[in-house]
């Protein structure tokens, strides 16, 4: 009975994914970024070299976006509807701006720094905060019952409270905190690591981190690494555009996936996915190459730079756009070289699908023919008849397949379709894993382990492996949370437990990001490993006929 209540459990949460993507996306804001919409300025002639001192000044440079000036307060309350002499306070959440000015449920709220509450509504009250930066000191005047004398009577008094603003974010951070402590998944993972009292500090820490951030990237950052802190997967804030384009409700996107890191002590943003038939791959730009501007901006300076919805360890990063809009990126291929632009226009049609279709195509190696697929996600079963198509058809007299695993996961359903199919393909089939291969990807990659004619190659997986789902957050950003457990998914990779612990490749292969030039070191160890077992195998086939 136990374990069948456990099995519709985890059906019902997995499901739970593809119904929260396909329906609550709507609830959230679609912020749109202010930029360039065409022109782009040509003031650094980037391929012509650059000069330091005019990178360095370009760098420098900020767009107003990423000022918390531009973000607007948060007070940390709730005020009832319209009634003669202001709103009713009927929620003051702990360790907010309203908490710590001394505010009370109950109180009826006369003023809000220029807002007279007596004479206008809720919208003047939210347009006026939607234009003050946070941490501006206002004047908020109160109507309150106090005791009195008579102690069988109370009377009313008119108090001045002195308030300090909050930032969207730290709203955000603290919504984040409330979820996670009453979060079955995350703290049953810390009860089973002694460490559920974590949960106690979170939420202070955060808020401290998030007051103290100097940007409102930099507070969502904050966040994410104090949930990262919990070691578990698929936890994190994903600003507002970044979930749009997860759940292709964006409006634009360039197919491009960046990630921060650290060379010979500074840091830089390089090339880590180009979305096949997207802009980024279709332009010059190469796997490995650092990305330095945008429009003319610093790149870490530009409001454009978004998180890419992942846990913070990644750092992984996209650059957001509107619908056709032309975004120039200057880039250079290695620490040392000249820098180069690439105009960009965004494309309303990228979609995850359509990346995993647009990947399709014929290796010519040595002797050998190889069909290579790299699968974006595992969200749609229309990835499985792509590749049914494709091995019917362009792949009919290939001597070896390469199912390329890296990146974001997807659904059980579609994951034991895909791994049918392949498994029946008849041919040699290298597949390549890496550090961000995650989710139903990793459970697919184990259930094709250890198969005949099958080898996985490059590197062990994520480690990632909770079911996950999406809740909108104040500000329109969203909060990745999980909704099952690892363990409880174990039961599609013979017991194991893959959360935490990852999927070991049968041939290892690394690569270092950072000025790469295009190439890709996984995918020259599968074609190599693809030739190694399409010789054998016509070597077998041969000696059969005989």
């Amino acid at each position: 009975m136990n374990n069948r209540k456990e099995k519709t459990e985890a059906r019902t949460a997995l499901l739970s994914i593809l119904l929260f993507l396909a329906v609550h996306g709507c609830f959230l804001r679609f912020a749109v970024e202010v930029g360039n919409a065409q022109g782009v300025p040509n003031s650094l002639k980037p391929s012509e070299g650059g000069g330091s001192a005019e990178l360095d000044e370009a760098r420098s440079k900020s767009e107003p976006l990423n000022e918390w000036a531009n973000h607007g307060s948060s007070l940390g309350m709730s005020l009832s509807g319209t009634e003669p002499g202001g709103f009713r306070v009927t929620n003051v959440r702990a360790n907010l701006a309203a908490d710590l000015a001394g505010m009370e449920k109950g109180d009826r709220v006369l003023r809000i720094g220029e807002i007279d509450l007596e004479t206008v509504g809720k919208p003047e009250l939210s347009d006026y905060l939607d234009k003050l930066p946070p941490n501006s000191k206002i004047k908020v005047v109160v109507d309150r019952e106090v005791e009195s004398e008579d102690a069988a009577k109370r009377k009313r008094t008119s108090l001045t409270l002195d308030l300090s603003t909050d930032s969207r974010a730290t709203f955000d951070g603290w919504v984040v905190s409330e979820r996670l402590k009453k979060n079955r998944v995350v703290t049953e993972h810390l009860r089973s690591n002694d460490q559920l009292m974590r949960l106690d500090t979170l939420q202070q820490s955060i808020l401290d981190d998030v007051r103290n951030a100097k940007t409102p990237r930099d507070a969502y950052e904050a966040i994410n690494q104090r949930i990262d802190e919990l070691d578990i997967s698929h936890t994190a804030i994903i600003p507002n555009w970044g979930y749009m384009r997860l759940v292709n409700r964006a409006k634009g996107g360039l197919g491009l996936t960046l990630q921060r890191q650290k060379v010979d002590g500074a840091i830089g943003y390089f090339v880590l996915d180009m979305e096949p038939g997207g802009p980024a791959a279709k332009s010059d730009l190469k796997m490995g190459d650092e990305v330095l501007l945008v429009n003319e901006i610093g790149l870490e300076k530009s409001a454009r730079l978004i998180l890419a919805g992942e846990e913070q360890r990644h750092k992984a990063f996209v650059v957001s756009s509107n619908e056709r809009e032309i975004i120039a990126l200057t880039y250079r291929r290695n620490a040392s070289g000249k820098l180069s632009r690439v105009q960009l226009e965004s494309d309303p049609a990228l979609t995850a699908n359509s990346a995993t279709r647009d990947s399709f195509r014929v290796i010519e190696f040595n002797d050998k023919r190889f069909g290579y697929l790299r699968i974006w996600n595992l969200m749609s079963l229309q990835v499985n008849q792509y590749l049914k198509d494709a091995l019917g058809g362009q792949f009919a007299d290939c001597d070896a397949l390469i199912v390329d695993l890296r990146g974001r996961g997807g659904q059980i359903s579609v994951l034991l379709a895909v791994e049918k199919t392949i498994k029946k393909c008849g041919i040699p089939v290298v597949v390549i894993t890496d550090r961000y291969s995650r989710s139903a990807k990793e459970i697919l990659a184990s259930r094709l382990k250890g198969t005949p004619n099958i080898k996985l190659v490059g590197e062990k997986t994520c480690g990632a492996v909770t079911a996950a789902s999406f809740v909108g957050l104040p500000s329109g950003a969203a909060l990745m949370f999980p909704v099952a457990s690892g363990q409880r998914l174990s039961r599609y990779t013979n017991g194991v437990n893959l959360e935490g612990r990852g999927v070991e490749p049968d041939e290892k292969a690394t690569f270092s990001l950072p000025y790469l030039a295009g190439v890709d070191p996984l995918l020259e160890a599968a074609k190599k490993s693809a030739e190694t077992m399409a010789t054998r195998a016509a070597a077998e086939k041969a000696s059969a006929s005989k």
